[in-house]
């Protein structure tokens, strides 16, 4: 049995947690556990479980909790005493005794031994003590105590490295505490010694500058005399650098270039864009999302032009999005003229005085000046210079007034191309793998740079690892931006560096990139995200508008925003965590109801509506979508597809009339796409809902949505069955409109099982009853039916006029979807009576009013039977070019077959062709 305190507060059998039942019997265990082997009292067991609100029978409550958790351990690890209780476990098995003991017995006179063992003590502690203490008392007097002792051996570790000269262990461990604890002078006394033995004096100056801020801020102080003493120590030695620089600044060739990436990849059109941009003076501005490999590309060219630059280059981080505080600009001139030469006593003290010296100093030289990780535009103009050279500025930000006011031009740098990302992966990797597997996990990291390089680095790091476990891990979105780390440093770990460009937006900006999370579909509209936020739209876009100029989302026109996928996972992470629940809860309720208006909108324009529709409550704040026309309601149907029937699902299993409402409203996109075949448990959930919630309406909205599926697979059995039922519950409901669509769907199930005399009937009855009811388009509808079994049972002239009465009727009706089955049955009886070219052009009118609304499948299946009219005519060449569109509109949706169209069966028909026969 081990018990685990560090993190949370769990109990380990055999390698597997023990369900703990409940926070005070977790918070018993901690107490009983720090004291492991020792008898605790049950004052202090109370104290620790109910802190300064016990319950009135002590005793007896502890004996309960007691009994739970020794249930769950086993009776013989807790044990009774006079006193109070005992765990039977040696320190050896509670973490926390087992760190303290390490810690303890690290101590040595040879330094390195005890060192070494330090360390492996502190790698021990993986997380803060208890994670969400279990009750207040571990909050207030443990956890601090504990997180105490673990600092303690921090510094400890941190001066033994500082004398044994790893400057660059200290750096890292340090970089994350004073994260952690920003308000512990003493761990910023370490990292700024390290920086500075590590030659890093300025970027220490820079830190203690933070600190100060942040403790004058939040604390009211100055820094500690231990920390004011480390930075007189970095004054003294930056003034020592300076007064040994050249007192010309001309004397000066600066050569402040990092590196350039080993191997890099791609981005050839970019650096053939910047070969063509760099010319004397010129002002580049590289910008993208976080991760995307701006330094890296201007880097990369810089060293490729060296040449170019004889008077030397010069680099400046920025800090725009961190770690620490953005540089401000009077430092960064600082830096600047003194990277020229210019000696520290004839700096300027103010920042309009340093920048105007430092274009003096620049004018007449051949300088390359790199910019980098500017936080927007006021960030960076004071630093711009023009001068014989060029300068780079790298920025999240679009700089957009950088454009307007000062020219500069501007190349995005966004995610690789698929062949470069597989480029990258392969370089990295140094060893072949599967072209698949590389493409896919080139997709899990959303092609950014950043993210490709980690991934490889972990395949690299786990050794033997196959790459296709990775891409299994990577598939599960909420473990993605975990994988896609290499652990503290706040520069490689691709949550820390996306999360960077979140926390410098304001907070309204804030809050719409969390609304952009909470909807998890690819694309969102400003609708989507005013109703979610609550905004007014024109809000909603001008947030939006500031999330596209920081690289957060991409603008595709018409209110349509796109998000990247490890952006979209750090949107939805933060939409879940940063919001109070109940707030969360509201925003979940007005997106959702915002799905239910707009696909009841969408649904509407495309299929107008035969009787009034079920009455939707509209929540305050929320905006619905709504539509010029069929295809704009089809696009926003395509695009929000997969997030609705997420809805739906959701909201069925909970039983919600969200479920059976948003269904009816999906249905017509899916049924005119030719999806419907999927969907049966979807219907049938729904209609359950609807009847639970006695909704008979709703019911029989969503029992002809069944009887539809089940057409649609054919079984048409079934179908009828649920036809008649639908019939009953519309009757039932006092719907007689729906009466009538219920009796028009019996009469064409009929005609599906091949039972046409019935059908008839059914059609003739639902003709006679529409027309006497006043129901205009059931009218028609059951006159195109109808004219269809006349032509099964060779009654053409009965067809042809039948047909033709529905045309005429549905001409002004202002329903093109109605128009265009009844077109098609037209066709059908014109063909069938040998009138070809009326058939052509019935067929033609049919399928551009079906391709018009969106309606593919059925406007191939109409191209079919055109492309056959033609054949009989022997016009070979349309019949070749009939059957290619309708392939071609198949391909463009992913259309495969359904009852009325199969591809199989198009494909076949133009290989029966002679050969070159229409052939072009």
């Amino acid at each position: 049995m081990e018990i685990r305190l560090i993190g949370a507060v769990e109990a380990v059998r055999d390698g597997h947690p023990v369900a703990l039942p409940g926070r005070r019997v977790r918070a018993l265990l901690a107490v009983l556990a720090l004291s492991a082997g020792r008898v605790v009292g049950v004052d202090t067991l109370a104290r620790a479980i109910w802190d300064d609100d016990p319950p009135e029978r002590i005793r007896g409550s502890l004996q309960t909790y007691v009994g739970r958790l020794r249930r769950v351990l086993g009776a013989d690890l807790l044990d009774t005493e006079r006193q109070g209780y005992v765990l039977r476990v040696p320190r050896s098995a509670v973490d926390l005794l087992a760190f303290a003991d390490a810690v303890e017995d690290a101590a040595s006179d040879d330094p390195d031994i005890e060192r070494s063992a330090l360390h492996c003590a502190l790698a021990s502690w993986t997380d803060e003590p208890f994670g969400t203490p279990p009750s207040e008392w571990l909050a207030r007097h443990e956890a601090p105590a504990w997180t105490e002792r673990y600092l303690q051996a921090v510094e400890r570790a941190v001066d033994l490295d500082l004398a044994a000269g790893d400057y660059a262990r200290c750096i890292l461990e340090l970089n994350g505490q004073v994260e952690r604890h920003p308000l512990r002078e003493t761990l910023w006394v370490g990292l700024l010694t390290a920086l500075d033995h590590a030659g890093r004096t300025a970027e220490a100056l820079d830190r203690y500058e933070s600190v100060r801020k942040r403790l004058a801020k939040e604390l009211g102080v100055d820094p500690s005399p231990e920390l004011r003493a480390v930075y007189q120590t970095l004054l003294a030695k930056s003034d020592e650098l300076a007064t040994a620089a050249p007192t010309s600044p001309v004397e000066r060739s600066p050569h402040q270039l990092p590196p350039a990436v080993r191997g890099f990849v791609g981005r050839d059109d970019l650096r053939a864009e910047l070969d063509r941009r760099a010319d004397d003076g010129a002002m580049i501005a590289l910008h993208g999302r976080g991760g995307s490999g701006k330094t890296s590309l201007a880097i990369c060219w810089a060293q490729d032009n060296l040449d170019r630059f004889p008077d030397g280059q010069l680099y400046l981080n920025l800090c725009g999005y961190g770690p620490g505080e953005p540089l401000p600009a009077d430092r960064a001139l600082d830096r600047l003229l003194r990277g020229l030469g210019v000696p520290a006593g004839e700096i300027p003290a103010s920042t309009d005085e340093r920048t105007a010296l430092l274009r003096s100093v620049q004018a007449n030289r051949k300088l390359l000046v790199l910019l980098d990780n500017a936080r927007d535009e006021d960030h960076v103009r004071p630093l711009l210079a023009s001068g014989l050279g060029v300068t780079f500025v790298t920025s999240r930000n679009q700089l957009r007034s950088l454009v307007v006011r000062e020219g500069v031009a501007r190349l995005g740098v966004h995610e690789m191309a698929e062949e470069e990302s597989i480029r990258l992966l392969r370089q990295r990797l140094g060893r072949e793998h599967p072209a698949a597997e590389l493409a896919e996990l080139a997709e899990h990291c959303g092609h950014l740079p950043l993210a490709l390089a980690v991934a490889a680095e972990r395949l690299e790091r786990d050794g033997a690892r196959p790459l296709d476990d990775l891409n299994a891990g990577l598939r599960d979105r909420r473990q993605r931006l975990a994988l896609l780390s290499t652990g503290d440093d706040a520069l490689t770990n691709v949550r820390a560096v996306l999360e960077g460009s979140y926390h410098a937006l304001d907070e309204d900006t804030a809050l719409a990139f969390r609304a952009v999370g909470m909807y998890e579909g690819p694309q969102v509209t400003a609708a989507a995200v005013a109703s979610i936020a609550a905004l007014d739209v024109r809000d909603a876009e001008a947030r939006l508008d500031r999330l596209v100029e920081q690289n957060l989302l991409t603008a595709l026109g018409r209110g349509w925003y796109a998000c990247h996928d490890l952006l979209r996972d750090v949107a939805v992470e933060l939409g879940v965590s940063k919001m109070p629940a109940q707030l969360n809860s509201d925003a979940m309720d007005r997106l959702r109801n915002w799905c239910l208006h707009s696909a009841r909108n969408a649904s509407h324009t495309i299929n107008p509506p035969r009787s009034a529709p079920v009455p939707l409550p509209l929540l305050d704040g929320v905006t619905p979508e709504v539509f010029d026309s069929a295809p704009e309601a089809h696009e926003w149907f395509a695009t929000h597809e997969s997030y609705l029937l997420q809805v739906i699902d959701e909201a069925n299993v909970r039983d919600d009339q969200t479920g059976y409402h948003l269904a009816r409203e999906v249905f017509v996109h899916l049924n005119m796409q030719g999806r419907l075949g999927s969907s049966l448990a979807m219907y049938e959930q729904a209609e359950q809902n609807a009847r639970r919630a006695g909704h008979l309406l709703a019911q029989a909205e969503c029992a002809n949505c069944v009887a539809a599926v089940y057409s649609e697979l054919g079984d048409h059995e079934s179908a009828l069955a649920v036809a008649h039922r639908t019939r009953d519950l519309y009757a039932r409901a006092d719907e007689p409109s729906g009466v009538i669509r219920a009796e028009l769907n019996i009469a064409l199930t009929l005609a599906r099982l091949n039972r046409l005399d019935e059908s008839v009937t059914r059609y003739e009855n639902v003709v006679d009853a529409a027309r006497r009811q006043g129901h205009p388009l059931s009218y028609a509808m059951g006159l195109a039916g109808v004219a269809s079994v006349y032509l099964s049972i060779g009654r053409t002239d009965d067809a042809r006029y039948a047909a033709a009465g529905a045309v005429s009727s549905l001409r002004d009706s202002g329903n093109p979807r109605a128009l265009a089955y009844a077109l098609e049955r037209l066709g059908d009886a014109q063909a069938a009576d040998h009138r070809s070219d009326e058939a052509i052009a019935t067929y033609e009118e049919a399928a551009e009013l079906m391709q018009r609304i969106g309606a593919a499948s059925f406007a191939a299946g109409v191209l079919r039977d055109l492309g056959t009219v033609y054949r009989r005519a022997d016009r070979l060449d349309e019949a070749r070019t009939a059957w290619r569109r309708a392939l071609v509109l198949l391909a463009e949706t992913g259309f495969q077959s359904s009852r009325d169209v199969n591809r199989d069966e198009i494909e076949g028909l133009l290989e029966s062709l002679p050969e070159g026969a229409g052939s072009q």
